[in-house]
């Protein structure tokens, strides 16, 4: 899919990602693409179908997008979809990453999910 149809990447959008056209009244041009999910991933939904948001990104600033290989967020905040902080990863990777640091928010705090999991390990 070109999401360039659909899609723009600016940095002042907390998903780092704004539509570019008219989808209905919930979604109109120019307003943030995405919703936060409770694990601190941006998602959204195009054509009956979600899509992560940083791999919209990584695809629309790249050019391009292995399937092969998935989007890793560098700092480990999953939130965070800058471009200059998603790279392709191979999927053990991206899971030797997530076990040295965790997943941080943007405020470099553990997310809920994170915090769901210290919690019930108590």
């Amino acid at each position: 899919m070109d999401f360039n149809e659909f899609f723009y990447l600016d940095e002042t959008s907390p998903s780092y990602l704004r539509w570019k056209v008219f989808i209905n009244n919930r979604t109109q041009k120019d307003s943030v693409a995405g919703h936060l999910s409770a694990h601190g991933y941006w998602r959204v939904s195009l054509k009956r179908k979600v899509y992560p948001v940083h791999l919209i990104v990584y695809s629309i600033h790249y050019g391009y997008y292995d399937d092969a290989k998935t989007v890793d967020h560098l700092d480990n905040c999953p939130s965070n979809n800058n471009p200059s902080n998603l790279a392709l990863a191979t999927r053990s990777g991206q899971n030797k990453n997530r076990r040295l640091w965790g997943f941080k928010t943007m405020d470099n705090t553990l997310n809920l999910f994170e915090l769901s999991k210290v919690n019930s390990s108590q």
